[in-house]
């Protein structure tokens, strides 16, 4: 059986094509990452012109274009049964590499034009700062969390993130604009994540005691940190300082705020950082300038400034509240990860399509319905349809007339109810009902096949709503 054992290291390089370094170590980016380490076995029977020979990642990798170009480095440390893969030696295909037949060796024997044609798989990063408002503002405050030794929590609002469930894939700091540029930072790093039931400027003074149910170590160990670009007059320094999680963290601002937990055990080489300290931004927190300390020393309104990046998951939209029953009206409203394009709706059941009304704002719904909406780019939808189904429980059921007495058909008037599923009862006494299936309320109509047509007798009719 093909197999290989192999080591994958990725990172974000400010090597260009063509310039790489025989220390192999140079070319790394400070966010260098091992995202493979193991055996893998392979299919005897691989075609070519497939990417079958396939390593599914350990860990997510965080990468922005815009920091630098993606550097991929393999160490095979033993083969057995692979033949040769495909690789580029065009000069213009803005790609190269650079190799040795040592896999313990620290410097390429070889350079030169050619790069393995790679298929990589992966999800959009979403950008998210918070507090929310500072994506391009520097505020007035500062701070050295990662500069000095601290355990500190932070709690920023739900109200900051879209709600809708998402996957939280690493987060990034940026350094105050007063503080210079450093690219040799080290920091030994503990950070984790919950979704907790405190709300800022209500942390308690007990670390512990701000956690919730789910508390996740998304980073731990050393870590390599850098904010090298120059800050702009009246700007703010960009999100450099990052920390590309190890363990993605699922988040749904539905259930909770966020609590962000850093540990900082030393530090060597890192500044200043910028932080709000403004009383509404929905963010706060609570800090100890000791690792191990399990109470904090300080609470105040100060939050770090920070950049999350995100992926969503689940649906596209999502429509809140949930539905259920509801003793009088609800207000509907739609959020959406969906760029570009509207999204439709309709109140009756129905699959909108692209004459369906378009969502605009918050919808009030005073009746009983079922509500689906998809977002449309031109006639095309581009996501899946979403629903909730609205019982107002005051709302009466009752029957608008009987038409269609023919033998063949009856027809029920039922208002107010359309898109709802009503099981048929017939009889003819009052004292014994029987059920003639489930039909649909279209158009404030229930029409079905007569089952009492042949009866000489006066027939009744009776509905019972399907639970939805």
């Amino acid at each position: 059986v093909p197999s290989a054992e192999v080591t994958i290291r990725i990172s974000t390089s400010p090597k260009l094509p063509g310039e790489l370094a025989s220390n192999y170590e140079s070319n790394h980016g400070v966010d260098v990452q091992v995202v493979f380490s193991g055996t893998r076995t392979f299919d005897a029977g691989l075609i070519g012109g497939e990417f079958t020979a396939w390593f599914p990642f350990d860990v997510p990798f965080l990468y922005d274009p815009a920091a630098g170009n993606l550097l991929v480095e393999v160490v095979t440390r033993s083969s057995s049964g692979i033949d040769y893969t495909d690789a580029s030696n065009d000069l213009d295909d803005k790609s190269s590499r650079a190799f040795g037949y040592n896999p313990d060796g620290t410097s390429a024997q070889f350079r030169d034009t050619g790069a393995d044609i790679l298929a990589l798989e992966f999800d959009a990063a979403f950008p998210l700062v918070v507090p929310a408002g500072f994506d391009l503002v520097e505020d007035d405050g500062w701070s050295g969390t990662l500069a000095v030794l601290l355990r500190m929590q932070e709690v920023y609002g739900a109200v900051s993130f879209p709600n809708l469930p998402m996957v939280l894939n690493g987060l990034a700091f940026r350094r105050d604009a007063d503080t210079p540029s450093f690219e040799d930072g080290v920091a030994l790093l503990t950070m984790r994540l919950s979704t907790t039931a405190t709300a800022p400027d209500a942390m308690s003074a007990t670390f512990a005691e701000n956690y919730g149910n789910n508390v996740v170590t998304v980073y731990s160990g050393a870590i390599q940190l850098a904010s090298p670009t120059e800050s702009q007059p009246g700007s703010p320094a960009p999100f450099e300082i990052a920390v590309p999680f190890s363990a993605p963290y699922n988040y749904d601002p539905a259930d909770g705020n966020l609590l962000v937990e850093i540990i900082v055990r030393s530090a060597a080489g890192i500044g200043w950082n910028d932080q709000s300290n403004e009383l509404d931004d929905h963010a706060s927190r609570a800090f100890s300038l000791s690792p191990d300390a399990t109470q904090a020393t300080y609470r105040d309104s100060g939050a770090d400034v920070l950049r999350f990046d995100y992926t969503p998951a689940g649906p596209l939209l999502r429509i809140s509240p949930a539905g259920g029953w509801r003793e009088g009206p609800v207000l509907v409203t739609i959020s959406s990860w969906q760029t570009g394009g509207v999204i439709r709706y309709t109140l009756d059941g129905s699959e909108p399509t692209a004459t369906s009304p378009l969502y605009e704002h918050p919808l009030n719904l005073e009746g009983s319905t079922i509500f689906r909406a998809a977002a449309f780019a031109g006639d095309q939808p581009v996501t899946e349809v979403v629903g909730e189904t609205y019982v107002n429980s005051r709302q009466p059921l009752m029957l608008g007339g009987v038409a269609g007495l023919d033998g063949k058909q009856v027809t029920l008037g039922l208002d107010g109810w359309e898109g709802f599923s009503f099981e048929v009862l017939a009889t003819t006494s009052y004292r014994t009902w029987t059920s003639h299936g489930v039909r649909v309320n279209h158009g404030g109509r229930i029409t079905f096949e007569d089952p009492l047509a042949n009866v000489v007798a006066a027939r009744f009719y009776q509905l019972r709503m399907v639970e939805p």
